[in-house]
């Protein structure tokens, strides 16, 4: 089907849905991923790239200064470790998420201080 840069800046029909959009019969639908998992494998995108049917993957990555990612990540592991001190003090269990993500955000400030 030949499409003339008139259809494709001004389609015939077009239906907005809550979380699609239905344009000349072919349907879109945007998702956003804020994060990533804790450790990713060889492949980890795979079953989305691999999808059977046609889709585009955009990633927009964003250079930032280390010097304030450090300022933040400083201010992160701050919270966490208050957040652990105040479970300690408490007589509360340590929770397992907050322990792991303050090694790896430690882990990260290192890395970005060596690289500097």
């Amino acid at each position: 089907m030949n499409q003339s840069v008139k259809d494709i800046i001004a389609p015939k029909k077009i239906h907005v849905e809550f979380n699609t959009l239905n344009i000349d019969s072919k349907l879109y639908r945007t998702l956003f991923v804020s994060g990533y998992p804790r450790f990713v494998t060889p492949n980890w995108l795979s079953p989305l790239i691999n999808f059977d049917h046609s889709l585009n993957v955009s990633m927009f990555i964003y250079p930032v200064e280390s010097k304030s990612t450090l300022d933040d990540l400083r201010r992160k592991i701050a919270e966490m470790e208050a957040e652990i001190s105040t479970d300690l003090q408490r007589g509360r269990v340590i929770d397992p998420g907050t322990q792991a993500k303050l090694e790896d955000a430690l882990q990260l400030q290192q890395q970005l201080v060596n690289s500097r």
